[in-house]
């Protein structure tokens, strides 16, 4: 059994051109647009937050990587560095909404999915 699997598993969904993990809301006019992100995806997070591909060191490991750089990293990033561009993505959101469906329509998600498939065979 892969460490992964449940995550790994989550390849298909973010491979899938016809799913967005959000739609755009407001309650009342005039009140800025929010995230509302779909079950499947927020459960997608919420694995992510119960391995330990989160850390909290992340900041240390990606401050030698320039910030335009992490999505390009993905592909050679070792586990460690792996985590720590996963980390930055997933507390994101925290900093900025929205950030989440940025790194969702970009294909980053995905990316460190099937990075992960791979460290992991």
């Amino acid at each position: 059994m892969v460490k992964y699997e449940k995550l790994i598993n989550y390849i298909s969904y973010f491979d899938n051109d016809l799913v967005e993990c959000c739609s755009w809301t407001s309650t009342s006019k005039g009140q800025f647009a929010y995230p509302d992100y779909e079950e499947v995806f927020l459960n997608f997070i919420d694995e992510c937050n119960s391995t330990d591909l989160i850390v909290h060191d992340y900041f240390e490991v990606l401050k030698e990587i320039d910030r335009e750089d992490y999505e390009k990293k993905i592909a050679e990033a070792d586990l460690h560095v792996l985590k720590a561009v996963l980390t930055h993505y997933i507390r994101a959101e925290r900093f900025s909404e929205g950030s989440w469906d940025y790194a969702f329509k970009r294909g980053i998600f995905l990316k460190i999915l099937y990075r992960l498939k791979e460290l992991n065979a």
